[in-house]
């Protein structure tokens, strides 16, 4: 059995650019299908040999306003064991345009836990998708 994230979200083309940036992904160009229109029906974006996160092109409009009476999916994309720079490098992208940001103690950039064991940070970014990235 294999498993992975598939976000579904409008904007596809710019959104995996937005993602391969903040979390140093590259295309799998063996699993890259466009719509017509120059949209991804389904594009994967790895970190060496692993998938990360798989974006698809929200056609149907699943996740609009009226559909989800204005609240997003209740689904968070985890990312850990990463270092300090990684965690900072997709905070400096993913943050851009955010519509909720928070860290570990409150609002703001990423911070390190009460113990100083763990620094992230979780937030929503523009395109709706909710992130929760840490160093552990």
């Amino acid at each position: 059995m294999k498993h992975g994230i598939l976000i579904n979200l409008k904007g596809s083309a710019e959104a995996a650019a937005f993602y391969m940036k903040a979390l140093n992904l590259k295309i799998n160009p063996d699993m890259v299908d466009m719509n017509d229109d120059g949209t991804y029906k389904h594009i994967s974006l790895v970190s060496g040999d692993t998938e990360i996160i798989a974006i698809s092109e929200d056609v149907l409009n699943i996740y609009d306003d009226k559909t989800m009476n204005g609240k997003p999916p209740m689904v968070t994309v985890g990312i850990w064991d990463i270092g300090k720079e990684a965690v900072d490098q997709a905070y400096a992208v993913l943050s851009e345009g955010a519509r909720h940001n928070e860290n570990i103690n409150g609002p703001g950039v990423p911070d390190w836990d009460d113990e100083g064991e763990c620094y992230g940070f979780g937030l929503v970014d523009k395109y709706g998708v909710s992130w929760c990235i840490i160093k552990l």
